[in-house]
């Protein structure tokens, strides 16, 4: 049984084979899986495998291993750092209940983050088309949820003393949920926006708009020019985005280190692996981010 061919009702997924764990080459990859790879990467791909076949294949080097390692083990550090602010951090800065609920919010969007994008390459061998853009859309969408999460920490932290902003940009950031929800994880739509062209326009413009948003009214919300610490937020919020864009452009669309030496960095060390990491520093850099903005709350007169 399991040499029988199947055919998957799923468009462009075409027939597939049941037991077909060696890796293979880019070429050799199916067509419609091959936009969502990079061709720098030449060689260590695992196709057309079941379900339980991934899953075991996180105990065979392939060029997904380092993918799953760069996520798996932060997600793992990231509990720990979560339960040692908990315990020991926040309470050594005299944090209060509104501490806790951010320090809680932000290190669960990290933990979805993480194990979303973990899932994604995990499944990234499956032979289904419907199984891969799945675990793609998840991943997708645990990046919104992440970023959406920051976003909701910012307000908490920046508009403390005005219930009515606090009001409405939270409810701006649960709202987009929705949309994102349906883009990244209906069946309907996700096999349109989870392709390479389409996810930086789904993504980018909406967030990048409500960054902006945000980061201006909280300059001028603690007074512009004429206050000594308003600068601190923008500043926070632009640095940190600055690492995603550098790390996006650098490995992304410029594919480095591959591009120059296709074929070198297969297993380890490719761009992907490199933009894991920048995503780990980006959530470190936010998680000091926090801490100077409760400090700048502790010192400031109370509401």
């Amino acid at each position: 049984m399991a040499n029988v061919r199947l055919k998957l009702s799923d468009p462009g997924a075409g027939r597939f084979t049941g037991s077909n764990d060696k890796l293979c080459s880019y070429d050799e990859l199916p067509v419609w899986k091959k936009i969502y790879m990079c061709p720098h990467v030449v060689s260590g791909y695992l196709t057309d495998l079941s379900t339980l076949q991934c899953l075991k294949s996180t105990y065979k080097l392939t060029n997904e291993t380092g993918n799953v390692l760069t996520h798996v083990v932060p997600a793992v550090a990231f509990l720990i750092l979560g339960l040692y602010d908990h315990h020991v951090t926040i309470p050594g800065r005299h944090g209060d209940d509104m501490d806790y609920v951010i320090s809680a919010i932000y290190f669960t969007s990290c933990q979805m983050l993480l194990l979303s994008s973990t899932t994604y390459h995990i499944f990234t061998p499956h032979r289904c088309r419907s199984v891969f853009t799945l675990g793609l859309g998840l991943d997708l969408f645990g990046i919104v949820v992440t970023i959406l999460a920051v976003l909701s920490t910012f307000v908490a932290y920046c508009f403390k003393c005005s219930v009515f902003w606090q009001m409405l940009y939270q409810c701006v950031c649960v709202a987009m949920l929705v949309p994102y929800a349906a883009m990244f994880l209906h069946p309907k739509y996700r096999f349109h926006w989870v392709r390479p062209e389409n996810r930086l326009v789904g993504i980018g413009p909406p967030l990048a708009l409500v960054c902006s948003v945000f980061i201006a009214q909280s300059y001028l919300y603690h007074g512009g020019w004429a206050s000594d610490t308003a600068w601190i937020y923008p500043f926070r919020c632009l640095r940190n985005g600055g690492i995603y864009i550098a790390a996006f452009v650098l490995f992304h669309i410029k594919n480095i280190p591959q591009v120059w030496f296709p074929g070198r960095f297969d297993y380890v060390g490719h761009g992907h692996q490199w933009w894991h990491m920048a995503v780990v520093l980006g959530l470190l850099d936010w998680r000091d981010a926090l801490f100077v903005f409760q400090s700048i709350q502790q010192q400031s007169l109370s509401c």
